[in-house]
């Protein structure tokens, strides 16, 4: 949340005051989880401004590994790419309860990571669309972030929520591909990438790491919405 309300900055708009704005939303920043509800209710205000896809953009690809603490070091020492996607799977509620991950690992071709998004009773998504372009840039962000050679990535989704001058900039900013028409809505990442050894690999400190990450996600069961969330999309 303070990547996204430092973006807004940059733009002029100031989330805890902009059209009436979130009443506790320095608090929320505070606070050492991140609620859902009110990083939807900002992404929600900011849908009203001109430039809110830059705005996303920018907080999105200015999520950095400090943001994310102990999962930030577990992922970085995964002795491969593909084992450090595989844990993104498992811990994926950590990263977000709202999307549960699945790493399909292709050895000779594009590998696939797939997003299920868990909807409500009504059908209706319970992230918008901006909230879950925000989701992707910042997972993609950090999946980069963990090698020192970067990638080119296609996204899939079902529909197009997006202008066609919207999707040529993101296109050209953040070095990828959006396909629309697709039942699962995916990333693909080539193999070559996927098959690496992980720049920052480092087995002994990642097997210490894996019993604080099973507490923290533990830890993020509590919320009641996170637990709904994350058993509804498993079943899918």
């Amino acid at each position: 949340m303070c990547a996204l309300d430092e973006a807004a900055k940059r733009y002029g708009v100031d989330i805890a005051s902009y059209r009436g704005g979130i009443k506790d939303w320095h608090e929320q920043m505070e606070r050492p989880k991140v609620s859902l509800d009110a990083l939807e209710e900002a992404i929600a205000l900011l849908e009203a401004h001109p430039s809110a896809f830059d705005i996303v953009i920018d907080a999105g690809t200015n999520i950095t590994a400090n943001h994310l603490g102990v999962l930030r070091a577990f992922l970085y020492s995964s002795p491969s790419v593909d084992v450090m996607l595989k844990f993104f799977e498992l811990f994926s509620l950590v990263f977000c309860p709202a999307v549960k991950l699945v790493f399909i690992h292709r050895l000779n071709e594009k590998s696939e990571l797939w997003m299920l998004r868990h909807d409500n009773d009504k059908g209706m998504p319970t992230f918008s669309n901006l909230g879950f372009s925000y989701y992707c840039i910042a997972l993609i962000t950090f999946i980069r972030s963990t090698q020192k050679e970067s990638c080119s990535v296609e996204f899939f989704f079902e529909r197009d929520p997006l202008d066609e001058d919207v999707i040529e900039s993101l296109e050209q900013r953040f070095n990828c591909h959006i396909f629309y028409g697709h039942k699962i809505r995916r990333i693909t990442l080539p193999s070559w990438y996927v098959n690496k050894p992980c720049t920052y690999a480092n087995p002994e400190l990642n097997a210490t790491l894996v019993a604080p990450m099973h507490f923290s996600a533990e830890s993020t069961m509590d919320s009641s919405l996170a637990e709904q969330v994350f058993f509804c999309v498993q079943t899918i």
